[in-house]
């Protein structure tokens, strides 16, 4: 009795398969039913000892594959996780993971495998639940969640409000830099560059109130004082601002015929 390992694959690929899904057991007379070179290197690369059938004779291969000296306790069945020469590192064959086995054969050939060979396997035995209060599992906080938004859902609904939605920034987040250490080069760095802003802001403002003076001895000196030259220089400046105003605009659409000129000619 052996397991006759058969692909129906359009390439050569290698497969991942279930023991079970694409084999099948076969009571065979010879366990070498496919000689081509491809299978016959095959056999002698992976199955090393039971190679040694191939240069024996007919008769004696038959005797040697018929007999089946295993116990029925270690029968296999469908689904059940095998291994064949699990226990050789060097066998292409041993190779388990998840009740399937790693596997390779040329595209409509097979491969027999002795039944003595293959040894059944432990299954997997899954670590119980501590069922402990104060850590509940996953499926009783998920549960628990569930609930949760179940009532929320009613208790928004009834209300005909909606959840408020607040930031996820953290406000008092730590600062990365050391404050306390007075010679690190961070906090050096940082204080530097807060006094450099802080000294252009402060020249900016100077230079805008020294403009304004200056711009108020002008009026002054053109318009004099009292209500009239006030009422003259918010003309002025108001005729000022619609100057600048027109000639941004004429400065915009001037750009704007060039962009549809060149597109134009395009």
């Amino acid at each position: 009795m052996a397991i006759y390992c058969k692909t129906s694959n359009s390439s050569s690929t290698l497969c991942r398969q279930d023991l079970w899904s694409n084999c099948e057991l076969t009571y065979a007379l010879d366990p070498f039913q496919c000689k081509c070179i491809l299978c016959v290197t095959f056999w002698k690369n992976v199955f090393g000892s039971s190679a040694d059938l191939l240069f024996d004779s007919y008769k004696k291969r038959m005797e040697l594959s018929s007999d089946i000296s295993i116990k029925m306790s270690d029968m296999v069945k469908v689904g059940d996780r095998v291994s064949v020469h699990g226990k050789s590192v060097k066998s292409l064959t041993n190779g388990i993971y998840e009740g399937k086995r790693y596997f390779y054969c040329t595209t409509g050939h097979g491969i027999m495998v002795p039944y003595r060979e293959v040894v059944k396997l432990q299954p997997y035995v899954k670590t119980p639940s501590l069922n402990n209060i104060m850590f509940p599992s996953y499926n009783q906080v998920r549960k628990a969640r569930q609930e949760r938004e179940e009532i929320l859902e009613a208790f928004y609904r009834s209300r005909s409000t909606s959840p408020k939605l607040y930031s996820t920034q953290n406000k008092h987040q730590l600062s990365r830099v050391l404050t306390a250490d007075t010679n690190d080069m961070a906090y050096k760095d940082r204080l530097q560059m807060h006094r450099r802003c802080s000294k252009h802001e402060r020249e900016e403002r100077q230079q805008f109130e020294k403009n304004m003076r200056e711009e108020k001895k002008v009026l002054t000196k053109l318009f004099g004082t009292g209500e009239r030259a006030e009422r003259l220089e918010e003309t002025l400046k108001y005729l000022q601002k619609g100057y600048e105003k027109g000639q941004d605009e004429k400065a915009q659409n001037q750009k704007y015929s060039l962009n549809s000129d060149s597109d134009n000619e395009e």
